[in-house]
């Protein structure tokens, strides 16, 4: 009896335990699935950094957001209804890396801008070109080159708005050589904006809301709105300037300008009027202060209108009055008139006597007849040069005796003549004999 008691006892704690064991273990199925989802993740993010070649420059490291897991993106993916009203369509500039937003007209296009942004998109090209709509947003999302974007929202693929980069998960890690950079291509394709700006996005551009890229030198109808510049040594460089967060320290001081006073001078008087005044930042960096310029020749009341502007674009004014005091001049006495005398008499024409005839120059009447002038000395005769004896005759050339006649050399002259021709000795006869050997011989 006690032994079937005992099995009871232990049955029922054996019941008891295993209800405890399943609702404990129903209960952290949720963070065990959050674990192993972010340890999925985790090990996909280093399995791509993996493949990437990491140089020291993190901006040239492909900017492209990570792949995800296709529950993943349907989760956070709304699926686009055509019955739905798109209140926006965003237009990307990519060759003057701005964004203009357009709201539809009374005929339903969108041909109204609202609003226009700073960008930076593709260094090279790499944001492309065509109308695609936006599929899916992340307030965090990993990109690549171990950075991150906030306030994220995909339109291409792998394509994205989203904020500068940050090395973490935290607002306070901006990138600040690239928030500087915004307003020229520096990506490697997706569209970087402030944060305010692409916290807009995020805001106001549901899922499905088409996006265009396209090139044009002009930027849109809103213009380009100007950008601002972080200072390296800003104590508030690791925040991005328009993030509306409260705690973004960039909105907790204010620009100031100090040292704008009332100013007196003399007429003509050098003055330099910015002597004294200062702008300072939200960050107490020193700014560049501003104002107009005033003519100290005239004498007068004038109005001087300082300005400065912080990063956040805020502007502060300020205005002081200028005097220039007229200068009086010593006055010098000017002589009185003197009395001119009357008039006098002017006598009458006095008769000049007849100018003497020039002889020598005729046909000028009246001309003075000048002195003659000095006769000159005649220049001295030089004595005659002295006769040089005759050069002595030479001798003549001694007459060479005649060349002797050379007898007998026909064509000269004066040869001697030959004498006439000589009868020919009578030729004697052959003896017979030989006459004989003769005739044979001609045969």
């Amino acid at each position: 009896m006690k032994k079937s008691v005992l099995a009871i006892l232990f049955g029922v704690f054996l019941g008891i335990m295993m209800m405890v064991g399943v609702i404990t273990v129903l209960n952290m199925k949720p963070d065990n699935e959050e674990m192993m989802a972010q340890g999925q993740e985790d090990t996909q993010i280093e399995n791509l950094f993996e493949e990437v070649f990491l140089t020291e420059d993190l901006e040239l490291i492909e900017e492209t957001e990570l792949e995800e897991s296709k529950s993943e993106e349907t989760n956070s993916e709304e699926k686009e209804n055509p019955q739905v009203d798109y209140p926006y369509y965003i237009r990307v500039n990519r060759q003057a890396n701005c964004v203009t937003v357009y709201s539809k007209d009374e005929n339903g296009e969108y041909t109204i801008p609202v609003k226009a942004m700073t960008c930076s998109v593709g260094l090279t090209g790499e944001t492309p070109l065509g109308v695609t709509k936006i599929t899916a947003r992340y307030y965090w999302r990993p990109l690549f080159g171990g950075t991150y974007g906030q306030y994220t929202v995909r339109f291409n693929g792998h394509i994205l708005f989203h904020s500068v980069p940050y090395t973490q998960t935290t607002k306070d890690s901006l990138k600040e050589g690239q928030y500087n950079l915004l307003g020229e291509p520096a990506s490697q394709g997706c569209v970087r904006l402030s944060v305010a700006d692409a916290k807009w996005i995020f805001d106001n551009c549901r899922n499905g809301t088409s996006v265009e890229v396209y090139e044009s030198p002009d930027p849109g109808p809103l213009g380009k709105p100007a950008t601002y510049k972080i200072s390296d040594s800003s104590p508030y460089r690791g925040w991005d300037p328009t993030d509306p967060d409260p705690a973004n320290p960039w909105w907790q001081g204010s620009v100031s300008l100090i040292g704008v006073q009332d100013i007196t001078v003399n007429q003509g008087e050098f003055v330099d009027l910015l002597s004294g005044v200062s702008g300072w930042d939200v960050d107490g960096l020193p700014l560049s202060v501003e104002v107009n310029s005033v003519d100290t020749s005239v004498p007068g009341v004038y109005t001087l209108n300082y300005s400065t502007t912080g990063v956040l674009g805020m502007t502060v004014t300020a205005s002081a009055t200028l005097t220039v005091q007229a200068v009086e001049q010593e006055d010098t006495e000017i002589p009185g008139d003197t009395e001119i005398p009357g008039d006098t008499e002017i006598p009458g024409d006095i008769e000049l006597p007849d100018e003497p005839e020039n002889p020598i120059q005729p046909g000028y009447p009246n001309e003075p007849v000048y002195p003659n002038q000095p006769e000159y000395p005649s220049e001295p005769e030089y004595p005659n040069e002295p006769e040089y004896p005759d050069e002595p005759e030479y001798p003549s050339e001694p007459e060479y005796p005649n060349e002797p006649e050379y007898p007998n050399q026909p064509g000269y002259p004066g040869e001697p003549e030959l004498p006439g021709n000589t009868e020919m000795p009578i030729e004697t006869e052959m003896p017979l004999i030989n006459k004989i050997k003769y005739i044979n011989f001609a045969n």
